[in-house]
């Protein structure tokens, strides 16, 4: 065994100096790394080359000599290289959790001369996999054409399958393929796997070794029990579910697939090399349509595959993912550049003081960042200006009864449509239960409801379109409905303005408007409520009424649990925190407010039980947040998309030391080092340095609170809501002009 500053080590095949036949050569040993230090995973070099290999391999053995409390550590590993004869000097590497390959050992080995092993040839690149880099090229920067295709084929990892059936076990992986979709940071899992003689007690999915997701087991794969039909097993044996992968770690990702047997042993079954489709990549729109440079791409990437010896699935797989390809990006290519000005439409300087009549139109009621804003902005508009307004929402929510107090009446509406037809005669139906002919301006709230500029407009009236999403069209719509995208489309042309909290969220949209109905007015948040909260509640009798104890620490993570606030990552940065800091995260209570029935949710759920913390849980959705905010030692916020997102707002407003992902909006609302530490979403690494960092060093997190504190007068809506108002007016005067 060796040992340095930061891990232990030991090669235990081949040895130093062995005499080793040419060829194919396997080398066999482990690695622990030591507290604040963690290894994801392995590779050799020899000369130029690299060898990627497989870590992780349970060892009860190294458990019971590092971390008796442990029944295993995934710390064996297993790198297959190729060496010519003479003398070789491999080198082998660990990649640390920040995404940096450190060298851990040099072997200096006798090869002899002689007949080398063949290698076995791996799997042609699959119809899907090639689909998808398709995907990649077509969002590829500009450049030399030759120099795109070769990147593009090197980011396919092949062999994707680095370790498969062994010993009694049977199984593939199916998706993540060699390149899959990782949107928020999670890939989807779909593969099977049996053991010839025992039950498969539980499956577990990772590519950090830090968090060791369930799996969904049991049901049928298509074609295993026909492949297999001595075997009970082969006939239950799908596994489903997801796997997260980190920003901060270098393509490609390690899936490793793990399964306990009946009699409790641990094995590492399954392991395939995957090109992670980042969520900044899915929502790039890409360049407008042209079908003979999809043709150009697609026969110059099958040409640079087959130059590097790739070989790839034919047949009707290949065909069938040609067209597909086709249509997706024909539907989900940029529209035609409509904009002829980059300065917005200039609006009237002095406007009719008139009494308004509004339809606001929201996707939901609920208690969500959007609707929230919009009952503010109608309780402003009521109170100051007198205006009169008419709810219209595709779904009821526990906000009814504050807007219908304003008062304001509700009309709940069938809104879901699938194609722009189906929308249309939505549309016309929803226009007859309406007095629109008695409304000023139609107000949309968020691209969900992009449908109302299309009601005002067939009804002769303006449109104010709210957009709070920091996502491209293409991928907000990409699971539900994108067949109704040139009706989205149509809608930025035609709406009388479009207002976008700040620049970086416009500009998913900049090529969709006239080039003269966008507009920025920044979000707010009500200052004075929170003010009147914060100084009529005691914190202490709050903090008691959560059962926090005295000397425990809040972190809260506060905001609708959903896919895009990354809560998944929260929950592994607590995971790695517990092994750099034990103690420190012992005392500490971690909640995520804002949980709902989702399959998300419940996959947190798993997720949360498989990790076995007991100062970790999920609180439903509810009305009592501030009572969280008050409470809370510190905020963390782990979104990868916000516009310009409420909950920031608020943990400024309490006065809550900070650590949040620096995405769209935030950077506008908070200084990095100065009012708060902001770290790249889904980087792990980072998040939880932050948070043990402001955890350590209270009085630094207490210094950022204040600035924070201080900033937050900025946006407060006492300041802003009369200019939204001002604004609404003068869209809608925009009518009489």
């Amino acid at each position: 065994m060796q040992e340095n500053t930061f891990s232990y080590f030991n090669l235990e095949s081949p040895l130093s100096g062995d005499g080793i036949p040419a060829g194919r050569l396997q080398l066999r040993g482990w690695l622990v790394p030591k507290p604040a230090v963690h290894f994801v995973d392995v590779r050799a070099r020899v000369g130029t080359r690299e060898f990627a290999g497989v870590y992780g391999f349970p060892r009860a053995d190294l458990a019971a000599h590092f971390e008796p409390s442990r029944p295993w550590l995934p710390a064996e590993f297993i790198i297959e290289i190729q060496v010519p004869p003479g003398e070789a000097e491999v080198q082998i590497d660990a990649l640390t959790l920040s995404g940096q390959w450190q060298l851990i050992h040099t072997v200096c080995l006798e090869v002899q001369a002689g007949p080398q092993a063949v290698s076995s040839v791996p799997d042609p690149v699959s119809a899907v996999e090639f689909g998808r880099a398709m995907q990649l090229l077509r969002i590829a920067p500009t450049g030399k054409k030759a120099k795109v295709l070769t990147a593009i084929a090197d980011a396919i990892p092949h062999p994707r399958v680095i370790r498969s059936d062994h010993d009694s076990f049977r199984g593939y992986v199916a998706e993540p393929a060699g390149i899959a979709p990782a949107f928020y940071g999670r890939m989807e899992f779909v593969g099977w796997l049996f053991h010839e003689t025992q039950l498969i007690r539980r499956a577990l999915v990772t590519t950090d070794l830090i968090t060791f997701q369930p799996l969904e087991t049991g049901g049928e794969f298509a074609g295993v029990a026909a492949r297999f039909p001595t075997q009970p097993t082969a006939k239950t044996c799908r596994l489903a579910g997801f796997v997260d992968v980190s920003t901060q770690l270098p393509s490609p990702a390690c899936v490793r697939v793990f399964a306990e047997l009946a009699d409790g042993s641990m094995h590492l079954c399954m392991a395939t090399r995957c090109r992670p489709l980042s969520t900044g990549e899915l929502k790039q729109t890409g360049s407008a349509f042209s079908a003979w440079k999809f043709w150009q791409d697609w026969r110059g990437l099958k040409t640079t595959l087959a130059h590097r010896g790739i070989t790839l699935e034919t047949g009707k797989a290949l065909r069938n993912e040609f067209w597909q390809r086709i249509r997706d990006s024909r539907q989900n290519a940029a529209p035609k550049d409509h904009s002829h000005s980059s300065a917005p439409r200039a609006l009237p300087t002095t406007v009719e003081n008139r009494k308004l009549r509004l339809l606001l139109i929201t996707h939901n009621l609920n208690f969500e960042g959007a609707p929230l804003l919009l009952l503010e902005y109608a309780r402003h508009l009521v109170e100051k200006w007198g205006a009169e307004i008419t709810v219209l929402t595709g779904q009821n929510g526990p906000l009814r009864a504050a807007f219908e107090a304003l008062p304001s009446p509700v009309i709940v509406v069938d809104c879901t449509a699938s194609t722009p037809s189906e929308l249309s005669h939505r549309r016309r139906k929803i226009s007859h239960q309406l007095p629109l002919d008695k409304i000023d301006l139609v107000v949309a709230n968020t691209v969900a409801s992009f449908w109302g500029v299309d009601l005002a407009r067939a009804a002769g009236r303006p449109s104010l379109l709210y957009i709070h999403e920091s996502t491209s069209p293409a991928a907000f719509f990409r699971k539900t409905t994108p067949g109704l995208l040139p009706a989205v489309y149509r809608a930025f042309r035609h709406a009388t303005a479009v207002s976008f909290n700040t620049p970086a969220t416009q500009a998913y949209y900049s090529n969709l408007g006239t080039g003269d109905n966008f507009h920025l007015n920044p979000g707010w948040v009500d200052l004075a409520s929170l003010d009147q909260f914060r100084t009529t509640h005691d914190r202490n009798s709050l903090r008691t009424a959560l059962g926090l104890q005295p000397d425990e620490w809040l972190v809260a993570n506060i905001g609708t649990v959903c896919e895009r606030k990354g809560q998944h990552d929260f929950l592994r940065s607590i995971e790695w925190l517990g092994r750099r800091a034990p103690a420190l995260v012992a005392r500490c209570r971690f909640v995520m407010v804002g949980g709902r029935d989702t399959r998300y949710n419940r996959e947190l759920e798993k997720n949360l039980t498989a990790l076995g913390r007991e100062n970790i849980k999920i609180v439903p959705e509810t009305a009592r947040a501030y009572e969280y905010f008050a409470s809370a030692d510190l905020f963390v916020c782990t979104s990868y998309e916000e516009s310009f997102p409420r909950v920031i707002l608020e943990a400024m407003a309490f006065a809550v030391p900070i650590v949040s992902t620096n995405v769209h909006g935030i950077p506008y609302m908070l200084e990095n080092e100065t009012e708060a530490i902001l770290v790249a979403p889904g980087d792990i690494a980072a998040l939880t340095s932050g948070i043990l960092r402001l955890l350590e060093n209270p009085a630094e997190g207490e210094v950022f609170a204040r600035r924070a504190r201080k900033r937050v007068a900025e946006f407060a809506a006492d300041l802003l809501l009369p200019r939204h108002a001002a604004f609404t007016q003068k869209v809608a005067e925009l009518s009489r002009t």
